[in-house]
């Protein structure tokens, strides 16, 4: 059992957690979801404030332990006082030891005022390798301003959570203190999948791909996941692979911009664009596809990987922050350049080319994830990271 720093035992640890990602409250089988719940059940309490616009019309939720309160603020400024409210509400209610923010600035400088008001611990999560990195810096001049911001309150942090070695490192490069800065890594569970066979032919068939060779990205439409690449790729396949399509799974605010870009290169008619999908919808596309592609400038250590490969997809991904912690290149999917069109069109033709070699990455990827990312430990190691940082900071 975890040890919290009072000697205490880690249930009676209670946690807030302020957030982004909706899915922890639109959708109970989503992973973002269950992964909450099972921290939950590793400590006292766990209450989850989530950013939602008012006209979501979401309420609370109360899951035993898990409570999920949505802000329904009337637009993005007026969400911080009602995370400061929220936040004032369940510390006193819920007598909170430490506040996790999901990441350094939105929700960050929530988490810095309610340590700073009730004197309790503050881990930041970071999710991305953003900080300093000059493709986010490039994306708009407001990124500028809000890297000042980032360096400036990771400093403030009681401790950071990286969820890849890369960012820990960069963390420590910018001068945290190591024993302040804990690796920890959100799993995925290896059961989201049904047991037992299943019917790709018959899943194609239903979803309109019948005879088709299905490529499959999930993720956020904005531009640090790099999907005029995809597009661009997509045309370069027209002779090589003519019966592949590519489904985009996601929402964002380029999406329109990017259907307009698809059929500028006229290949709007072998790319899908689902919007966001339930989960129970979008294991269906895991199950169907033949190839995960992410050809994102940055990530942290995406979970769409790993989904994927439980899903026995080969995985190809570009070489960024986390991704060589899910992908082995060469035997469980190809890791490429930054931008490299070639390379991309290259691994593509290649595995959609050869059934054996793609099913056989594909095994090997879900081998790894199944062993690397155990979902039990990794929920161990998370409430662990809160509770290592918590001891630090407390001397005992």
């Amino acid at each position: 059992m975890l040890t919290w720093y009072r000697g205490m035992p880690a249930k009676d640890l209670n946690v807030l957690i302020i957030g982004l990602d909706k899915d922890v409250i639109r959708d109970r089988e989503n992973p973002t979801f269950r992964r909450h719940r099972a921290y939950a059940d590793e400590v006292s309490s766990l209450s989850f404030i989530v950013y939602t616009p008012r006209g979501d019309r979401f309420s609370k939720t109360v899951d035993g332990n898990f409570s999920i309160y949505p802000t329904s603020s009337a637009n993005k400024l007026t969400y911080f006082l009602d995370t400061l409210r929220l936040g004032r509400e369940i510390i006193r209610e819920r007598g909170i030891d430490v506040v996790v923010t999901q990441d350094p600035i939105a929700t960050g400088i929530c988490g810095y005022v309610l340590k700073k008001r009730f004197g309790i611990i503050w881990v930041c999560n970071i999710h991305g390798d953003y900080i300093d990195n000059p493709h986010w810096l490039g994306e708009s001049p407001a990124n500028r301003i809000k890297n000042v911001i980032a360096k400036t309150m990771i400093r403030r942090a009681d401790g950071l959570r990286a969820v890849s070695r890369l960012i820990r490192k960069k963390m420590i490069g910018l001068g945290i203190a190591p024993d302040a800065v804990v690796h920890a890594t959100p799993s995925v569970e290896i059961d989201i999948f049904p047991k037992g066979g299943f019917d790709r032919v018959e899943l194609k068939e239903r979803y309109g791909f019948k005879d088709r060779k299905v490529i499959l990205f999930v993720g956020r439409i904005e531009r640090e996941k790099e999907i005029p690449l995809l597009l661009e790729t997509m045309k370069r396949l027209k002779d090589d692979l003519p019966s592949s399509r590519m489904v985009v799974v996601g929402r964002g605010s380029l999406l329109d911009e990017m259907k307009d870009l698809a059929k500028r290169l006229g290949v709007n008619d072998r790319v899908d664009f689902t919007g966001h999908l339930p989960f129970e919808t979008l294991k269906d596309y895991y199950r169907l596809s033949d190839v995960f592609v992410l050809v994102s400038y940055y990530e942290g250590t995406a979970k769409v990987l790993k989904e994927a490969a439980v899903a026995n997809l080969p995985l190809i991904a570009t070489n960024v922050s986390g991704t060589d912690e899910i992908v082995i290149d060469g035997k469980s999917g190809y890791l490429i350049p930054v931008g490299d069109g070639e390379a991309l069109c290259q691994r593509l033709v290649e595995l959609l080319s050869d059934d054996k070699k793609a099913e056989r990455m594909g095994r090997a990827a879900k081998r790894h994830v199944e062993e690397v990312f155990n979902f039990k430990r990794n929920v161990g190691e998370i409430v662990g990271a809160w509770e290592k940082i918590c001891k630090n900071k407390k001397g005992f």
